[in-house]
């Protein structure tokens, strides 16, 4: 399976992803609007290629979620595509696992190891913790609501890490759907990708269990850095990764929720 994993980094960003493992067997891509970022990458001889190409808006947060969610617009000619935020330390290599992973399903993500169960617990963390604009948040949850998606629809990914068939039209509808609204909403995406789950009763895999301390087995970690903080978390892989659908989801097209729709230029060269 011809795999791809890649970042995006738009403005200024003293993160890029690591690995204390081997380099992975695979191609890597760091899709960013920063020509001095992109030039250091080249002549240190990175493992990450740059893509240069401009976010579309001035919200450069906001901007980079969009080719998270939809890889298939620069990536097509992969079979699967790996997405890791910047801020990640992976500590083993994934892409060779990928067979298994996407065994049943063509999306896998982690399970959210730090207690946050719906859109609902997170859009009130966010709104705690300042991460975004409060209003939009509530007037997105608002609209949750309305829409009859419950506090009882459990269970968010940590999206800093997605494992996707890309080019499968699901898939492509589940990114066009989930970009929509954090165009629409908050650049939290984890507060919209569960509840584009509910709303297209999407099929996907959890990969393993999250835990605070090393697992036994064949296992990766991610290690978040995030303003001067490390968090380690272990995941096991050597289970069959678990599919769920929500069997309460409405299913409404994807027309319903995609307001806005862009395409972008991307320049594959690192000059």
């Amino acid at each position: 399976m011809k795999t791809v994993l890649y970042t995006v980094v738009y403005g200024k960003c003293d993160f890029v992803p690591k690995f204390s493992c081997t380099k992975p067997d695979c191609d890597c891509f760091i899709i960013t609007d920063q020509k001095d970022l992109a030039n250091h990458l080249v002549r240190v001889g990175n493992i990450f290629k740059p893509i240069l190409t401009p976010p579309i808006s001035d919200n450069t947060r906001k901007a980079s979620r969009h080719i998270k969610c939809r890889p298939d617009l620069i990536f097509g000619d992969y079979d699967a595509s790996i997405y890791l935020d910047a801020n990640l330390i992976v500590k083993m290599n994934i892409p060779h696992r990928i067979p298994t992973i996407l065994s049943k399903t063509n999306y896998a993500v982690c399970k959210h190891p730090r207690g946050i169960s719906s859109s609902y617990d997170d859009g009130k963390r966010c709104i705690k913790e300042r991460r975004d604009d409060p209003d939009v948040i509530r007037k997105q949850l608002d609209y949750y609501k309305k829409c009859g998606y419950e506090e009882k629809h459990k269970n968010i990914p940590a999206c800093g890490l997605l494992i996707r068939r890309h080019n499968e039209e699901e898939v492509k509808k589940f990114g066009e759907a989930w970009w929509g609204q954090i165009l629409e909403y908050s650049e939290r995406d984890q507060i919209s990708w569960p509840f584009i789950r509910w709303k297209m009763n999407f099929k996907h895999a959890w990969i393993g269990d999250p835990g605070l301390s090393d697992l036994p087995g064949d296992l990766f970690k991610i290690i978040e850095r995030r303003k001067h903080v490390q968090r380690t978390y272990s995941y096991d892989i050597t289970k069959t990764p678990t599919v769920i659908a929500d069997d309460e989801s409405q299913g409404f097209p994807v027309a319903d929720l995609v307001k806005n729709k862009f395409s972008i230029i991307t320049d594959r060269s690192s000059k």
